[in-house]
């Protein structure tokens, strides 16, 4: 035989989901947070500008998907490694087709999530499955199967523009980010059962989850953050510290290039834009004990980043400029 197969949908690769990051860009996008006057601000004025994308991202946690179930006497009882207990255990419900009264879950040590385990497609497996075969279950996923079926870290660009003023001062600041509106997806996937909690996110014509940590905890007094939604065609979910891990990334590799243009050293460039805060304590202190601060300026292309994350401030990754 010579089968051929036809798949019902454009194949999903990532010159696909680059080509949509880059349409959505030039596409039309909703201002999250502004201050200032930044259109007069960029008005006639020499501006920098970057582009930055960061590629789909796993859980991969240490513990695969997994979930033990058995129906007993009209009860379903689920053991499973779970940050969602109630979300969970009303899937569970759906798929079993009981009322949630009649369910009882156990949460396990989560064995590594990093908010995979948000997620509860393996615990309606296991209800299901403890439905039709009448005895108890214990199913796992494989892998590859958990690499398959993961909701991942979406893939997002960020176009970066700045105007720096003839005293190299940092001005106005401009971050359009595209990426999907994973919040919006989160809430028609797991609150289902929940109107309420998910109304905002699902009505709402943006996602400020999308963007969030975009608008730089320097002082910049003229500065504006857009959302791009983007559809990749791969679903997405929450991955640890959620749209952090590339707005983060794109905010602080922008300044590092905007504090060359400056011809200023990177950490002196953001803390003189930190005043006596948080942020400047979170990045100084750090500095002055690492190899960097006890040698001087020779290692200073170290760096060290801020971000405020999780209702903290904390360094950002530090990496070699």
């Amino acid at each position: 035989m010579r089968p051929r197969f036809k798949t019902p949908e454009p194949v999903v690769n990532s010159d696909s989901i680059e080509q949509a990051l880059s349409a959505a860009l030039d596409g039309q996008g909703t201002r999250i947070a502004e201050a200032g006057d930044l259109a007069a601000q960029f008005r006639g004025a020499q501006v920098v500008a970057a582009e930055y994308r960061v590629g789909l991202a796993l859980h991969a946690p240490l513990e695969p998907m997994t979930a033990t179930a058995v129906h007993r006497d009209g009860r379903l009882t689920l053991w499973l490694p779970t940050q969602a207990p109630g979300l969970a255990r009303a899937a569970a419900a759906r798929a079993a087709g009981l009322d949630e009264g009649s369910v009882i879950l156990h949460p396990t040590m989560a064995g590594g999530s990093f908010g995979a385990k948000l997620e509860t497609d393996v615990a309606a497996q296991a209800a299901l499955l403890a439905m039709r075969i009448g005895r108890p279950v214990q199913l796992t996923w494989s892998r590859g199967e958990d690499f398959r079926r993961d909701r991942f870290r979406p893939a997002a660009a960020g176009r970066m523009t700045a105007r720096l003023s003839q005293q190299k001062q940092l001005t106005g600041w401009l971050a359009k980010i595209a990426a999907p509106a994973t919040g919006r997806e989160l809430a028609g996937r797991l609150l289902r059962g929940a109107a309420l909690p998910g109304i905002g996110l699902t009505l709402s014509g943006s996602d400020p989850g999308a963007v969030e940590g975009a608008v730089p905890p320097y002082a910049i007094p003229h500065l504006a953050v857009d959302h791009h939604p983007a559809e990749i065609g791969v679903p997405t979910g929450y991955w640890r510290s959620g749209a952090h891990s590339y707005t983060c990334f794109f905010t602080e590799s922008f300044l590092d290039e905007l504090a060359h243009i400056a011809e200023q050293d990177a950490l002196s460039f953001r803390m003189a834009m930190l005043g006596d805060s948080r942020g400047w304590r979170a990045v100084s202190r750090p500095w002055r004990n690492s190899a960097a601060g006890r040698v001087g300026s020779r290692a200073a292309g170290r760096g060290s980043r801020a971000t405020a994350s999780a209702a903290r401030t904390s360094q950002c990754s530090p990496r070699r400029s």
